[in-house]
């Protein structure tokens, strides 16, 4: 058994890894698109813009609200343990996020036109997450702070 803290932390930090990891990869999609740049309007700044601009709409209509709903998920828990971070319904899903990112970097490498179309949803997913995982920051700072109140008092 762990404390629900400590899954609430934890299922914080791997949000925010998943946010690096999306975002890192749609950087360096975006630097192959630069570097393959022949036109005379640069498209993969304009999706690279559209990316990011979904990606807060999704922050503020979705991912925040699925930050919301895990937590309340884990503090409701009777017995957390390690692999109730998320719902058990998440890590499958997770594989397939995982195996259609790779595939999508595969097909999109080397080609311009490719790279214009999978830019935007690497920033879209990679700031959406970023933004949308503020109810994890604010949990964390919570119990720090419940903890420290609980040291006061011994």
């Amino acid at each position: 058994m762990v404390s629900r803290s400590a899954l609430t932390v934890t299922a914080g930090v791997i949000w925010y890894a998943g946010a690096i990891s999306v975002s890192m990869r749609g950087s360096f999609l975006l630097a192959q698109a630069t570097a393959l740049h022949s036109r005379s309007f640069p498209w993969h700044w304009a999706v690279f813009g559209i990316g990011v601009s979904i990606g807060i709409l999704k922050a503020w209509l979705v991912f925040s609200k699925s930050a919301q709903r895990n937590l309340r998920r884990i503090q409701s828990l009777e017995r957390p343990a390690w692999w109730n971070l998320y719902p058990l319904w998440f890590y499958p899903l997770l594989a397939l996020m995982i195996a259609t990112g790779i595939l999508m970097s595969r097909f999109a490498t080397g080609d311009y036109e490719r790279l214009c179309v999978v830019i935007p949803a690497y920033f879209m997913i990679g700031v959406g997450l970023a933004i949308g995982g503020s109810p994890y920051l604010s949990a964390a700072k919570r119990y720090r702070s419940d903890k420290r109140e609980k040291r006061e008092e011994t």
